[in-house]
């Protein structure tokens, strides 16, 4: 009689032990999937500030770099200064695209499918990796600042456009740049567990993105 109700007791512990572990799976991984959504989502948002930031670096640049509309005002006053000052731009200087790129150096993708992608051929500033590394807050980050620099300046993840807010026929009415609008692009890369769920765009190689547009103007 004591052994029959030992066994009956170890049955009912068995059975209580495998429905306790049942019921954790059950909870556990809608739980895990919830959580890598709330990063994703956190991480999303980052992204849009970091985009935010490269329109404004390259909207900086056009100001400085790139030839702007002439003034009406300075063709009044002195015909040859606006002639002049274009001798110091250049319409096709890349340099915006160049400053929003390295601004998205912080949110692009250090896995290496990017140089696997481009065969291994990653065409980013040499200088540019040279100088944060020198300064990073510790050591051993040049491989994944070279990863970093690889996706940032792969030309299919970034593109960027500049516009200048012109009054009358290409002209502008006030002496100085007019106001500037710089919008990027960016495939922004998405964590492989909930890709499905946040990516609206996929590569051969298997990896997914979310490709995000923001525009910031200068007056």
């Amino acid at each position: 009689m004591a052994d029959l109700r030992k066994s009956f007791t170890d049955f009912i512990l068995e059975d209580e032990a495998g429905a306790a572990a049942l019921e954790f799976t059950l909870v556990a991984i809608p739980l895990i999937l919830v959580s890598f959504c709330v990063i994703q989502f956190m991480l999303m948002a980052h992204g849009v500030i970091v985009m935010k930031q490269a329109a404004y670096a390259a909207a900086r640049s056009a100001l400085v770099y790139e030839c702007y509309p002439p003034s009406i005002t300075n063709i009044a006053s002195n015909l040859f200064s606006v002639f002049n000052s274009s001798a110091y731009c250049d319409a096709d200087s890349g340099k915006p695209e160049d400053a929003a790129r390295i601004a998205l150096l912080p949110i692009s993708a250090s896995n290496g499918k990017s140089r696997a992608r481009q065969g291994g051929n990653c065409a980013y500033p040499e200088a540019l990796i040279k100088i944060m590394n020198a300064n990073a807050v510790r050591t051993g980050l040049k491989t994944t600042l070279e990863e970093k620099a690889c996706y940032a300046f792969e030309p299919d993840n970034v593109a960027v456009k500049v516009e200048w807010k012109t009054q009358i026929g290409g002209l502008t009415i006030t002496k100085g740049p007019p106001p500037v609008t710089a919008t990027v692009q960016f495939k922004l890369p998405i964590m492989a567990p909930v890709r499905m769920i946040f990516s609206n765009g996929s590569r051969g190689d298997g990896s997914r993105y979310w490709a995000g547009e923001v525009s910031v103007t200068l007056l």
